[in-house]
């Protein structure tokens, strides 16, 4: 504790010097009268922080940085709580699943899905479907983990529902096949 704050009062000292050096006229560019309320309270408060206090808040907020990088090493879906999510696994060569599941989406689901198709043949597909409201995040975590499943040979698919006003039929096809799919 003793060196840290040797250290903040080392950078503070130079950040004093830099400041007797001139270093402080970009603060002094535009009057305070010409700032908008907010910037020009803004601007007070840094002239009237003193450098220890700024190095101190800058060394806090790069600890705090640290903390929550290492938060993410431990981490591996972030989902939405409250979700629900659909799987179907279909063997190759059949039209219907052997097995389908609906359930709240949480992580413990979704390694019970990639448990599922492990156990799976290679050639099988399965379908992953989460609601219209899942996020790009939900969608990105559930494909994540699921995507060592190509290496086995298991197709994966992961797609949300349509929203309900996207489920409006679109135009007729005509006499040529043209139509809208």
């Amino acid at each position: 504790m003793q060196a840290e704050r040797l250290a903040v009062a080392e950078v503070a000292a130079d950040r004093l010097r830099e400041e007797r050096d001139g270093d402080d006229d970009i603060v002094q560019a535009v009057p305070p009268e010409q700032l908008e309320p907010l910037n020009r309270a803004l601007a007070e408060a840094a002239l009237a922080t003193p450098a220890l206090d700024y190095v101190g808040a800058v060394l806090q907020m790069q600890r705090y940085a640290r903390r929550v990088a290492a938060f993410w090493d431990d981490v591996d879906v972030v989902l939405t709580p409250g979700l629900g999510v659909k799987s179907r696994l279909v063997p190759p060569g059949a039209s219907e699943a052997t097995l389908e599941r609906a359930d709240a989406l949480s992580a413990y689901v979704i390694e019970t899905i990639r448990e599922d198709a492990m156990g799976a043949r290679p050639g099988t597909h399965l379908e992953v479907t989460l609601p219209a409201e899942a996020s790009t995040v939900d969608l990105a975590s559930v494909r994540d983990a699921l995507a060592g499943l190509g290496r086995r040979g298991i197709a994966v698919s992961v797609r949300c529902d349509a929203p309900v006003s996207a489920a409006i039929p679109g135009p007729p096809a005509t006499e040529g096949g043209g139509g809208v799919s």
